[in-house]
């Protein structure tokens, strides 16, 4: 499973003598290099669905008014950066179908950011599953290159 796009909804309600903003979101897994929606991930059926029910309760509420729904897509650090922009843009017009689909959202309120190499990621994903080869010699390979391991720890594991 490749990386994560994370859905946020930002929305005001307003009652009379004041504004509130609040936000919402949700993660949605795409499968290694594809844009398509993998709905047997049983993470994104569970998204997806609280995402669209999210914006029909919200869409009823007439105090409530949608300002934006942005979607951020990171990538695994492997790759070259533009391929990872590029596969993340199309992931992001991916889940922009999935809502407009379900909810009438105009295009002005949709909004994609990259959030480039997901090195935090990966190490959460190598420190969790032990039946990573060479555990710790990995995790510490993959904190060097998110920068997180002290230059003593970093001159032991470059040798």
């Amino acid at each position: 499973m490749n990386r994560l796009f994370i859905l946020a909804l930002m929305c005001g309600a307003s009652a009379v003598s004041q504004a509130e903003e609040f936000r919402d979101s949700v993660t949605v897994y795409f499968p290694v290099a594809s844009h398509k929606l993998d709905m047997g991930i049983p993470a994104n059926e569970w998204a997806l669905n609280a995402i669209v029910d999210r914006l029909h309760d919200r869409s009823l509420d007439s105090l409530v008014s949608l300002k934006k729904v942005l979607v951020e897509g990171a990538s695994s650090p492997e790759g070259d950066i533009e391929y990872n922009y590029n596969l993340s843009h199309e992931r992001a017009n991916t889940l922009f179908n999935f809502i407009k689909d379900h909810q009438e959202i105009p295009d002005s309120l949709m909004m994609f950011r990259f959030m480039g190499r997901d090195w935090p990621g990966l190490v959460t994903l190598v420190e969790k599953d032990p039946k990573v080869p060479y555990h710790d010699e990995s995790l510490d390979l993959v904190m060097i290159g998110q920068g997180s391991l002290n230059s003593e720890c970093r001159q032991t594991a470059t040798r």
